[in-house]
């Protein structure tokens, strides 16, 4: 009699001991390891173009003017990028060349490259072209600018 109690008594405590590990296993959040994708962040030239001395947007230029290429471009990562930024502005002759790396941040950022409108250029019709390197990666986009003999709103007669 003493050897079946003890028997019983030693199933209903292994029967205890399972139920309580089943009941903590089922408490313990489960960890699941997820791969995330890499991506390579991406920085787009979004829009080209010119503004005067003062920031303000403007398409026609003299002689000695002072001109802002500006240009917006996308970071489409997460984190910011050193990218390698490249101006042209070529026309009848190129007038500006500049390129140097800069940080660029997740989003949109501006960026612009203050300058004078040589004194020897032609008047014509010119493009000013920028160019982002980023991760071996290039975007560029460009937009028309003029430089006319004198300014238009100052070719009128004065009486």
């Amino acid at each position: 009699m003493f050897r079946s109690l003890f028997l019983l008594g030693l199933a209903i405590t292994v029967s205890c001991l399972l139920f309580v590990a089943m009941l903590l296993s089922s408490m313990i959040p489960t960890h699941t390891a997820f791969a995330q994708e890499t991506t390579t962040p991406t920085v787009i030239v979004e829009r080209v173009w010119t503004r005067d001395g003062n920031g303000q947007n403007k398409n026609n230029f003299v002689h000695g003017d002072a001109i802002q290429y500006t240009v917006i471009v996308k970071n489409s990562g997460n984190t910011t990028v050193t990218a390698m930024f490249v101006f042209e502005a070529t026309g009848p002759h190129q007038i500006f060349s500049w390129k140097q790396n800069a940080s660029v941040a997740p989003g949109l950022s501006g960026y612009y490259s203050p300058a004078a409108v040589p004194n020897d250029a032609p008047p014509g019709t010119y493009t000013i072209r920028v160019t982002v390197i980023c991760n071996g990666q290039s975007s560029s986009n460009m937009s028309p600018f003029t430089i006319v003999l004198t300014h238009p709103e100052r070719s009128g007669k004065l009486f």
